[in-house]
């Protein structure tokens, strides 16, 4: 017993002694970054849809969609950092290190695309110019009451015709918050509010699709009234060898109060 009161205040002192209790001194991030993917023709935002594995099973896992791949430059090394990226095509990263950095987007609705930029200490700002897979023209959805449906008509154009040529499925989504999407969509068995093979892209014809708000199989998405929708259109492109993993290009969210 008296031996182990003598080692019990030696481990403590040789514990004390080393740096297991001193602060790091590495600085804390000093840079932000902030951006937005626009058409290459038009100028317009690219909205996405930013998509976990596993999201509903406790477990985050890793994004399939909406996410920017940063690698810091200078290291033995490289880690990709995940930078997600808002629905309305913008991202905005506050607690980031300044240094070169190598960034990828290569799992989105566009044509895969990499830059090598330098943050600056302090707020920074990095743009992207893509060309997505298809583009949703002239967009409009609207209720109609005298029917009870949701009507969404639009033009479509693809992005590369060389490339991604076939329209592989167009949906209208609809979500009762802005999350609206192919992943969140309480909808997508109404047989109005997709379709594939009588959808046309030649940048002039006028598609229709259709929610019916009385149908049984919405019936999540209208049980509650009042109540607000949040909708948007949802166009995946498709060719030989490209986009595979089936990414779909959206019209911005819009809301409806039924």
């Amino acid at each position: 017993m008296k031996k182990s009161i003598f080692i019990i205040p030696f481990i403590l002192l040789l514990a004390t002694s080393c740096d297991w209790f001193e602060f790091d001194n590495y600085e804390a991030p000093n840079a932000q970054v902030t951006g937005a993917f626009k058409d290459a023709k038009t100028g317009e935002l690219v909205a996405q849809e930013c998509f976990y594995v596993n999201r509903y099973g406790g477990n985050i896992g890793t994004p399939t969609d909406g996410y920017i791949s940063a690698f810091q430059q200078g290291w033995d090394f490289e880690q990709a950092a995940i930078w997600l990226v808002r629905y309305d095509g913008t991202y905005q990263h506050t607690k980031i290190f300044a240094g070169d950095y190598r960034l990828e987007a290569n799992q989105n609705n566009f044509y895969p695309i990499s830059q090598t930029v330098t943050i600056n200490k302090g707020p920074n700002i990095v743009d992207w110019n893509v060309t997505p897979y298809v583009r949703i023209i002239d967009p409009k959805i609207a209720y109609d009451a005298a029917s009870k449906k949701i009507k969404a008509t639009f033009k479509l154009e693809y992005g590369d015709p060389s490339r991604a040529n076939t329209i592989f499925m167009a949906r209208l989504c609809c979500w009762p918050d802005t999350f609206v999407g192919i992943h969140c969509n309480n909808c997508s068995n109404d047989p109005g509010s997709f379709a594939s093979t009588t959808i046309v892209a030649d940048g002039q014809t006028v598609n229709e699709l259709f929610i019916d708000s009385a149908l049984a199989a919405n019936y999540e998405q209208f049980k509650y009234k009042p109540r607000k929708h949040y909708l948007r259109l949802a166009v995946c492109a498709v060719g030989k060898g490209t986009n595979t993993s089936r990414h779909y290009n959206y019209s911005q969210t819009v809301s409806i109060d039924l």
